[in-house]
Parts: structure tokens; sequence; C-alpha cells
């Protein structure tokens, strides 16, 4: 039994969504753990892991930079 390709993107975007939103919560809870033991090496990574992920989300959600040649 295949599944209908509308049921299958919904579901698949609903997880992409979940693991980033876990990212996002894995990162800043291990920012708040870097920071409360003062470890500055693992403070960086984690904040550098943060950007990283909210970097990806903002390049994906705009627009083509090919469309907006005036």
């Amino acid at each position: 039994m295949k599944l209908p390709l509308a049921l299958i993107l919904p579901l698949a975007s609903m997880l992409i969504g979940a693991a980033i939103a876990i990212g996002i919560g894995l990162s800043n809870l291990a920012l708040a753990e870097a920071f409360s033991h003062n470890e500055p090496v693992a403070f960086a990574a984690a904040l550098t892991i943060l950007v990283v992920i909210v970097a990806t989300l903002m390049s994906r959600n705009s627009p083509d930079p090919e469309d907006s040649h005036h």
C-alpha cells in the first residue's frame, strides 16, 4: 500500500519542524549549561550551532536572490 504524496509531505514537514525545534532547544540547553559552569569553549560551540540553525532557517524562508533583480 503506497501512501499518497499529499499525506507524506505534511508529515515530512512536521518531522523537519520538530527536529529543528528540538535542535534549537538542545542548543539553548547546552548554552545555559556551558554558561553556568563557565566553559567558554562549550559555550562558543553551542552558540555556533544555534547561529547555524537560525541562519539556515532564515535563508530557506527568504526569497531567491535571483528574483530580486530589478
